[in-house]
């Protein structure tokens, strides 16, 4: 869940992209020591958290005790923040935005996947085949989004039933050929906008990347800046850039 707004993967930061408007929040599974899903994005805590050591060989108790790391060019107290549950953040996600969680490591998106399936909540785990494969074969209902490395993986991709809610590609000419077998599927095509309109808007704060990237036929785009998609997609005006 990073935001220019407040620390990724934080509470703070679902609550700005529940106020800014927008439909769906990215964050990361993980397990720690003894076996509980704490939402991080790399293998270790040191960047992210005033700590060091890596996810897996701290228990729960022991990473919560970590407050996280801020820029000091952010605004505000997140003195009170750590490192959320999955109890955390449908608390407050729930009927106000989608969760997607990217799976960072297998067990984490097959215990994930289970909480999913005994809680009623909008969220789906983006996974790559193997991944898939794994949640699948415990929960086989699991919501994902698959993740094909190439154009011509996609169908194999859609042949999962049920089908994937969404299937992430690149923005480029040949994976875009494949959106609209993606969408006679019953699903959606996801793509980053990292490199592409998030670099334009930051260079000469144009917002036409993203409208392009929308009218190409993509249904949901990553981004760093979701106030400038917003403002491309007119929920947002154009003078609410930071």
């Amino acid at each position: 869940m990073a935001t220019p707004f407040a620390p990724e993967n934080s509470l703070s930061a679902l609550r700005a992209a529940i106020l800014l408007g927008v439909d769906v929040v990215e964050t990361d599974v993980r397990l720690s020591a003894d076996g509980e899903v704490v939402l991080l994005h790399d293998d270790t805590v040191d960047r992210t958290l005033a700590g060091s050591g890596s996810v897996e060989s701290l228990t729960l108790a022991e990473i919560r005790a970590m407050p996280m790391r801020v820029d000091a060019a952010l605004p505000g107290d997140f003195g009170c923040e750590r490192v959320p549950t999955l109890d955390e953040i449908f608390a407050i996600a729930d009927g106000r935005i989608v969760v997607e969680l990217e799976v960072k490591d297998t067990d984490a998106g097959v215990r994930t996947a289970e909480y999913l399936r005994d809680h009623d909540v909008e969220a789906f785990l983006l996974c790559d085949r193997a991944e898939c494969d794994a949640l699948r074969a415990v929960v086989p209902t699991a919501p994902i989004m698959s993740r094909p490395e190439t154009p011509a993986e996609v169908a194999g991709e859609l042949a999962y039933e049920p089908p994937p809610i969404l299937v992430h590609i690149d923005p480029t000419d040949a994976f875009l050929a494949e959106v609209d077998a993606i969408h006679a599927r019953g699903a959606k095509a996801y793509a980053n906008a990292f490199l592409t309109a998030d670099v334009e808007a930051l260079g000469d704060g144009a917002i036409d990347g993203y409208r392009a990237m929308f009218e190409a036929g993509l249904d949901v785009v990553q981004t760093e800046l979701p106030h400038y998609a917003l403002m491309a997609l007119g929920r947002l005006p154009d003078d609410a850039k930071p």
